[in-house]
């Protein structure tokens, strides 16, 4: 619990010195007067001879908290010394803090509802404007923020950070701005995925915290400036699903890799003046809300299923199914970092791949794909090919095992009534044909429709279902116990033919009659001799 102090208001402000021309605008005519709009803020002029990666970052920041935290003066002089001496052990002379006795709108704006046009006024001389509200939740302090890019008007998610307790203010407070600051950076020339940045303030010396601005891995979000041929900025748009990710630092340059949802997201071919930047982004506290539909009629996509993986490198894994009105709801820190979500129809056919960043922002986001209906039908035609395999393998299985054991116990009539159930199953080739009637088939439809029918996925399970057929269809086995049983019966044949040959020959042969006891015939040589004979 924080201790009782009296009652008294928070505010804490961060003076800038004067800067210098807009990032967005660097490059255009320095000689023109960019116009003012509601949406991007116009500083004042800074030096052109700094490169952008040694200028540090000018930062005005608004905090209140709510008299519950009863904070009083004395503790609230030590919270900014100590904020600023952390901000200037760990981040070093990228940040320029200056604290003022000013709270400013911070005390009664609703972060949710802020706006560019609202905050453009108070980012003059500025490059970014931060908004923190300290109020008493559950008997902690929560610490609540949201971060303006002047050169952009981009206005950043909503992060925040539970204190429990007092003392823990200061760092939490760090760790807050920590979340809040989104560097920037001028994109290169791309190679292929291999995006060039120059990120402003990177080549300034690190603080004892490490690389704050632009760590290995840090995610970077491209916006597309357009100029009116003054120099005065038109629009500033959001470049759809895509992000960078800071590979590696080589010098004044930081290279970094595009995680893209479409197919050229950096491309050239704008007929209006137009400037790539980038700016950095993190995860935030929110649920991502996500509503698909199919192209064409727009009708709701429900019944699918959304999974996700970790950049660079993981497996998918099922997170969701999508509603009656093809919505879901992601709840907060289900991820960690940036994420690729995929789509998935049936059992395993992927509509698309989408990069996103859990949190990035409270509305939901309308996602309009391809259904591919053909593919889609492949898809299960070919899982119910599988099936049918499946199943007979399963029931060859177990009559292989029957013959076997016949085949052990010299009973080859046995063997040949299984064989009889054995040719009942459809064979090898019947389901070879079946195969490639299907891949024949989608490959007709695919020119008739110019349409994609047979996708990564769908030739993948082409390979899977052939070698399936190939592994476990084997009809050799077969022949082998066919050709036994042929011998067999060739060999009980003979044995019968033999068998019945010698049956014959002792039937016809005269029989030996045995000699009677009584019958003895004397001998003419004893007649005579005196000697009878018994």
């Amino acid at each position: 619990m924080v201790p009782f102090r009296s009652l008294v208001i928070l505010t804490i402000a961060l003076v800038v010195t004067p800067g210098g021309p807009t990032r967005a605008q660097e490059g255009a005519d320095e000689k023109a007067k960019p116009e003012v709009k509601a949406s991007v803020a116009s500083p004042a002029a800074r030096p052109a001879a700094i490169p952008i990666e040694s200028r540090p970052y000018k930062i005005r920041a608004y905090v209140h908290f709510d008299p519950m935290t009863r904070i009083d003066a004395r503790a609230r002089d030590r919270l900014l010394e100590g904020w600023r001496n952390l901000a200037r052990h760990l981040v070093g002379p990228a940040w320029e803090l200056h604290v003022a006795e000013s709270d400013g709108p911070a005390s009664a704006v609703n972060l949710s509802e802020l706006t560019a046009a609202e905050l453009m006024p108070l980012g003059v001389d500025s490059d970014k404007v931060w908004l923190i509200q300290g109020r008493v939740v559950e008997g902690a302090i929560l610490l609540t923020g949201r971060e303006l890019d002047t050169a952009t008007g981009w206005v950043g998610s909503i992060h925040s950070r539970p204190v429990p307790f007092a003392k823990d203010l200061v760092r939490e407070l760090f760790r807050l701005s920590e979340a809040l600051f989104a560097p920037f950076a001028e994109i290169g020339e791309p190679s292929g995925d291999a995006v060039p940045l120059r990120v402003q303030a990177s080549a300034l010396p690190a603080g004892q915290g490490g690389d704050v601005i632009a760590p290995i891995g840090s995610i970077f979000r491209p916006i597309r400036v357009y100029f009116k041929d003054d120099g005065s900025v038109i629009s500033v748009e959001k470049v759809l699903f895509s992000y960078l990710r800071i590979e590696k630092h080589d010098g004044g340059t930081t290279a970094s890799s595009l995680i893209r949802g479409v197919r050229d997201p950096l491309t050239k071919r704008i007929s209006r003046k137009n400037r790539l930047i980038a700016l950095g982004i993190k995860p935030a506290p929110m649920s991502t809300k996500l509503r698909f539909v199919r192209l064409g009629d727009r009708s709701p996509a429900s019944g699918y299923v959304l999974a996700y993986r970790p950049v660079p490198q993981g497996s998918f894994r099922d997170v969701a199914t999508t509603d009656r009105e093809g919505r879901v709801s992601l709840p907060p820190g289900f991820a960690d970092g940036l994420v690729v979500l995929r789509l998935i129809a049936g059992k395993a056919e992927p509509m698309f791949d989408l990069p996103i960043m859990p949190g990035e922002t409270d509305e939901e986001l309308t996602v309009p794909f391809d259904p591919k209906p053909h593919a889609i039908t492949l898809q299960t035609q070919l899982d119910a090919l599988r099936d049918s395999i499946v199943d007979v393998v399963a029931v060859r299985s177990r009559l292989e095992r029957r013959m076997k054991a016949r085949e052990e116990g010299d009973d080859w009539a046995g063997v040949e009534e299984v064989l009889v159930e054995f040719r009942k199953l459809p064979l090898r080739d019947v389901f070879l044909k079946r195969l490639e009637q299907l891949q024949d088939d989608a490959t007709q439809l695919e020119a008739k429709t110019k349409s994609v029918v047979l996708t990564k996925n769908a030739r993948a399970a082409l390979t899977d279902t052939r070698s399936l057929i190939d592994r476990y269809l084997d009809d050799s086995l077969i022949r082998g116990y066919e050709e036994a049983v042929g011998v067999a019966k060739q060999r009980n044949a003979k044995a019968s033919q033999s068998k019945a040959k010698s049956k014959s020959a002792a039937v016809i042969a005269p029989s030996a009659k045995p000699k009677a006891a009584n019958d003895v015939k004397p001998d003419p040589k004893a007649q005579g001799s005196g000697v009878v004979p018994f």
